[in-house]
C-alpha cells in the first residue's frame, strides 16, 4: 500500500502540494458519493415506513341498494335515519333498530312504494383493530316539489340543509368477514344524500392516541334518497 502511494506521489514529479490536493479531492468525491448513498437509503426507508403506516390505517367503504331490508339473525341493525335536520352542527350518531329476524325494517312510503334503503359496508384491511372510529358524513337535503299536472311525480328543489353528521363506530376488527354494516333510509319529506369524507379518526389497538385513517370509496355517491312522505 505504501509503495502504491509513493508511486502515485512520484507521478506528480515531486509536487507534494499537487499530490495532497488531488488526494483530498479524491476523498471528497468518495465522501460525497457515500453521503448521497446513505441519504437516499434513509429517505427510502422513511418512505417505506410511511407507506407501511398508511396501509395499516385504511378502511374501505362499499354501498348497495337493498330490498327487502330485513333484520339479520342477531335481531338488530345500525341505521342512519335521514330527516330534515337543523343547520347547526349539533347531533350525530347512528340509531339501532331491533325486531324479529327476517322482518322488513324499512317498510313502504305513504304511496305504497318500497322505501329506498342503502347498505354501507366498512371493512378494516389493516392488521389492527380500530376502536371508536369517527366518520363525519356529509348530508344534503333538498326540497321535494310535486308537479302540478303529475301529482305522483316529485322534483328536487332548493337545498334546505347542508351539514356534517358524525357517526361513531365502537370497533372494526380486521378482515372482510368482520366488516361493520349500517343502513340509511329517508324518513323525512325532502330528498336526501349521504357523502363520505376521505379520512376518519380512530384509536388503533396497542396505541394510546387517535390517528387519522384513510377511507377508500368506490367514488362519489350522487344518489338522492326519495322522500318518505309529503
Amino acid at each position: 500500500m505504501f509503495d502504491f502511494v509513493r508511486a502515485f506521489h512520484d507521478a506528480f514529479r515531486g509536487s507534494t502540494w499537487t499530490f495532497v490536493i488531488v488526494v483530498a479531492l479524491g476523498f471528497g468525491v468518495v465522501g460525497a458519493v457515500i453521503a448521497w448513498i446513505v441519504d437516499n437509503s434513509i429517505k427510502n426507508s422513511k418512505a417505506d415506513a410511511q407507506q407501511s403506516a398508511t396501509l395499516s390505517r385504511q378502511l374501505t367503504i362499499e354501498w348497495h341498494m337493498v330490498y327487502p331490508a330485513v333484520i339479520p339473525a342477531e335481531g338488530r341493525v345500525a341505521a342512519l335515519p335521514l330527516f330534515e335536520l337543523p343547520q347547526s352542527s349539533d347531533g350525530g350518531g347512528l340509531e339501532e333498530i331491533s325486531g324479529k329476524p327476517g322482518g322488513d325494517f324499512a317498510g313502504k312510503t305513504a304511496e305504497g312504494f318500497p322505501s329506498h334503503v342503502k347498505q354501507y359496508r366498512i371493512t378494516n384491511y389493516s392488521p389492527k383493530t380500530m376502536f371508536n372510529v369517527r366518520i363525519a358524513l356529509h348530508l344534503v337535503f333538498k326540497e321535494a316539489i310535486r308537479r302540478k299536472n303529475q301529482p305522483n311525480a316529485i322534483d328536487s328543489g332548493n337545498v334546505v340543509v347542508d351539514r356534517d353528521w358524525e357517526i361513531v363506530i365502537p370497533k372494526i376488527d380486521p378482515g372482510d368477514d368482520k366488516a361493520f354494516m349500517f343502513y340509511a333510509m329517508n324518513s323525512g319529506k325532502c330528498f336526501a344524500s349521504v357523502a363520505f369524507p376521505s379520512t376518519a379518526t380512530a384509536q388503533l389497538a396497542g396505541t394510546n392516541s387517535r390517528e387519522t385513517v384513510q377511507l377508500i370509496t368506490p367514488g362519489t355517491d350522487f344518489f338522492f334518497f326519495s322522500p318518505f312522505a309529503k
